[in-house]
């Protein structure tokens, strides 16, 4: 059997398979098809279907299917008609069926809105106005994510996704470049490589493009990467001019975790840690995703090997009061402006409190030591 029409976006062929039928409900076995290069099997039951051709039906009394589906292709983005989709913000109406269902899934490769996700598995509910995943595992981005997503539906062009789960090893270019995680204007996939992990929670409405809408984001929860390289971030270029430590300009990071938050637009690092060789950074502070406009408080972590140059730049009794005893020298730094053109400059506040702990200090055994001397 094959199938074309005009409400068929792709053509259907391959179709088989062994359907029972009875008054109360249909029993599919081992059915096939494909839908243009998708292939689809099923294996269920569906039951009140012939509310199909009833009008005003109930929610409960909405044809009901249970069972499993697996494919080896899944292109979601095929049965986009992307001709007419030539605007990136022209509207990407979601259409449920008016059916409930609840079905295990099984999908070698699933490719969606330009994502290709592999390994595919969980389980599935769905209603007219929401999409349930619970238990869900796939490989994408060149790593794995598992965890549960409900995604809401009560309008066409009107969804909300709502993500609890684990990132592991994903490549953080391609996540961040792709998935609009940190919005539409974040460039952060222009300087950075590695492996991204995270535990997140995540909620956001998306736009009629399925475009997080910002001003809807709330997201929490704690992300690290590994084997990463960040280059010539207009922050860390501002930051190596202004210190006069060219090697802060290309960073081969041996560890970088941290604490997050996203909510009304501004993303929020809590304990940003990051170590490069013997160069290290501690920061808290504030990234607002739609203005841009940052503010951070940092302490950057250079070995005694810089004091010389460190003192051209802040004086070089401040190197000594920040110099660490084991020689670490911690620089406290204030950086504002926007992520694009960032101003920096030392945070006086801190340091004119570690500047005089220092002078008490030097001064105390000043005087301890003319009193030992008697």
């Amino acid at each position: 059997v094959s199938a074309r029409g005009d409400s068929l976006p792709l053509p259907v062929t391959d179709l088989g398979g062994k359907l029972t039928i009875s008054p109360e409900s249909m029993i599919l076995t081992d059915f096939t098809m494909k839908f243009g290069s998708s292939d689809i099997q099923l294996a269920g039951k569906m039951s009140n279907y012939l509310s199909f051709i009833k009008e005003d039906v109930s929610q409960s009394q909405l044809p009901n299917v249970t069972g499993n589906y697996s494919s080896t292709l899944l292109n979601m983005d095929e049965m986009i008609d992307w001709d007419e989709e030539t605007d990136p913000n022209e509207p990407i109406p979601i259409e449920l069926p008016n059916l409930n269902a609840k079905v295990g899934a099984d999908i070698s490769k699933l490719i969606i809105l330009g994502i290709t996700l592999t390994d595919v598995s969980g389980n599935g509910e769905m209603n007219p106005v929401k999409i349930v995943l619970s238990d869900a595992k796939a490989t994408m981005f060149e790593g794995t994510a598992t965890g549960n997503m409900v995604w809401d539906i009560p309008a066409p062009t009107n969804t909300k996704i709502n993500f609890s789960g684990t990132l592991n090893e994903l490549a953080a270019k391609a996540f961040f470049r792709d998935t609009g995680f940190l919005g539409e204007n974040s460039t952060i996939h222009e300087y950075i490589e590695g492996a991204l992990s995270a535990d997140v929670h995540y909620i956001s409405n998306l736009n009629p493009a399925l475009s997080p809408v910002l001003s809807t984001t709330n997201a929490e929860g704690s992300f690290g990467m590994t084997k990463a390289r960040l280059g010539n971030h207009p922050i860390q270029m501002k930051v190596a001019n202004f210190l006069k430590v060219k090697e802060l300009e290309t960073l081969a990071l041996d560890e970088w975790k941290s604490d997050f938050t996203i909510k009304n637009e501004v993303l929020t690092f809590k304990n940003l840690n990051l170590t490069s060789d013997k160069i290290g950074l501690e920061m808290n502070g504030t990234h607002h995703l739609n203005n841009d406009k940052i503010d951070y408080k940092a302490v950057i972590a250079l070995p005694g090997t810089f004091k010389k140059g460190l003192s051209s730049v802040i004086g070089e009794q401040v190197v000594n009061a920040l110099t660490q005893e084991n020689g670490t020298i911690s620089v406290p730094l204030l950086i504002t402006g926007t992520s694009t053109n960032p101003t920096v400059r030392p945070d006086e506040t801190v340091i004119k409190k570690i500047v005089e702990d220092y002078l008490k200090e030097q001064g105390g055994n000043i005087l301890k030591n003319i009193l030992g001397g008697n």
